[in-house]
C-alpha cells in the first residue's frame, strides 16, 4: 500500500522520510544511524503535478569533497521513491558547492551525536582507569 500524494506538502514529506532511510555511510562507520535528511546533505527538493503524477528532483549536497558515497546515495534514494505510482520521474542533481558543516545537522542528529560522543568519552576514560 502506498501513501497517497495529493498535496506538494504530502509529497515532500513523504520524500523526506524516504531519504532519511538512507544513511550516511561515514555515521555508520562510527556507529550512528542518521538520515541524509538529518544530516542535512538535501540542499533542494523541487515538485511539478501532471496529470499522470508528480515529477520530482532532488539537490544533493556532500559534507567533504572527498565524498564518494554518491552512487550508493542515488541508488538508495531511488530505490524509495521511484518505486511509488504517483512519482512518475525523479531527477536528482548533485551540488557542488562544498559548504556543509555540523551545524547543518538536524536537532536529532546533533542529539544522537552528542549522545555518541559522551559514551564513546565515558568508554575510554572507563578503559583508562582500568588499566
Amino acid at each position: 500500500m502506498h501513501t497517497v500524494l495529493d498535496t506538494d506538502t504530502s509529497v515532500v514529506d513523504w520524500i523526506q522520510s524516504m531519504v532519511n532511510e538512507v544513511y550516511d555511510p561515514c555515521g555508520l562507520a562510527q556507529g550512528l544511524s542518521i538520515g541524509l535528511v538529518d544530516m542535512g546533505l538535501i540542499r533542494e527538493i523541487n515538485l511539478q503535478s501532471t496529470e499522470e503524477g508528480w515529477k520530482t528532483s532532488l539537490t544533493i549536497r556532500f559534507t567533504s569533497a572527498g565524498c564518494f558515497y554518491f552512487p550508493y546515495f542515488e541508488r538508495e534514494i531511488r530505490s524509495r521513491i521511484e518505486p511509488h505510482p504517483q512519482i512518475k520521474s525523479l531527477d536528482i542533481k548533485w551540488d557542488d558547492a562544498i559548504d556543509w558543516t555540523p551545524e547543518d545537522l538536524s536537532e536529532a542528529a546533533k542529539f544522537k551525536f552528542n549522545q555518541h560522543s559522551r559514551r564513546l568519552a565515558a568508554s575510554i576514560a572507563q578503559r583508562s582507569h582500568s588499566s
